[in-house]
């Protein structure tokens, strides 16, 4: 531990001049004694004390961000609620036959891709329009599925099904048709301003690529989008508003 001298109050001795008062830096908070300036000591709890503060704001900031209250993604603006996903994965796991039902990853992650994908394979002739999903949706082969699929529902099958469509192109012996559309693709999603809540995963967009996707597409992979796991859900607020 350092010790400072202790200066004396008072006259200054005989045949010494007494020094100039001590001015505080500019921006810098002092306690004022008398003639001279005397800056604060913070003691040990007090400094923890003002260091857990910060740290709990920094946390409260990262792990809210610009991220809206309830949102599963933001997709250049365009919010995707973690409501949306639930009911999704809940309509969609009355067509599946896999088991334990469809993922809200799986949701996102085509809810997402679709906001570029489903525009390609129009352009491309091998998409599906909103109104012939919802048909799809509600009823096949005379059997009633989802007769009445919410906007999220359809929006994240018509997703899977452009991406399954641009796949088919290479099936068509138009390989390099196939290949632009997915470096398309790629290039729109990377461009894009995207987050996704912590909660979901991290999305690094550094390994996306046009051969990784179409190969997962192909494979039928649950996750064409590269997600690993970040923050645990005690850091991310869920609740929708």
């Amino acid at each position: 531990m350092r010790f400072r001298a202790v200066r004396r109050y008072g006259p200054a001795p005989p045949g010494r001049r007494a020094p100039p008062p001590r001015r505080a830096l500019p921006g810098r908070g002092v306690d004022t004694i008398g003639p001279v300036t005397r800056t604060p000591f913070l003691s040990l709890g007090r400094r923890v004390a003002a260091a857990t503060v910060a740290v709990a704001a920094i946390l409260t900031v990262s792990a809210c961000g610009s991220m809206t209250s309830g949102a599963a993604a933001v997709v250049d603006g365009h919010r995707i609620s973690v409501a949306e996903l639930q009911t999704a994965s809940a309509e969609l796991a009355t067509i599946s036959s896999k088991e334990p039902g469809v993922p809200q990853t799986w949701v996102l992650q085509h809810l997402i891709l679709g906001r570029f994908a489903i525009p390609l394979a129009a352009e491309n002739h091998v998409g599906m329009s909103r109104d012939e999903t919802r048909r799809w949706l509600a009823q096949k082969d005379g059997n009633e599925r989802v007769p009445a699929p919410s906007a999220g529902t359809v929006d994240a099958l018509r997703g899977a099904l452009a991406l399954n469509g641009l796949a088919s192109l290479a099936t068509a012996g138009s390989t390099a048709q196939v290949q632009a559309a997915f470096e398309q693709l790629v290039g729109q999603v990377k461009a894009a301003d995207l987050e996704v809540n912590p909660r979901y995963g991290q999305l690094r967009l550094d390994k996306l690529e046009p051969t990784s996707l179409f190969a997962a597409v192909v494979q039928g992979q649950g996750a064409p989008l590269p997600l690993v796991e970040s923050a645990p859900d005690w850091l991310v607020a869920t609740s929708d508003s």
